[in-house]
């Protein structure tokens, strides 16, 4: 399991679920931001999250 921030440097947390989910799918992702908009959950969880913090 990844705990994962959507706000970082160089590869956001949307790209970087969108990679494990294609590279590693069997790495379960958990994604911890302080962004509460419906865009953000609905990208993460359909770029791999398994859950939204």
């Amino acid at each position: 399991m990844i705990l994962l921030d959507i706000s970082m440097p160089i590869m956001d947390g949307f790209e970087t679920a969108a990679w494990l989910k294609q590279h590693h799918p069997e790495v379960s992702i958990l994604t911890l931001s302080m962004q509460d908009d419906d865009q953000s959950l609905i990208r993460m969880v359909k770029n791999g999250a398994k859950g939204y913090l």
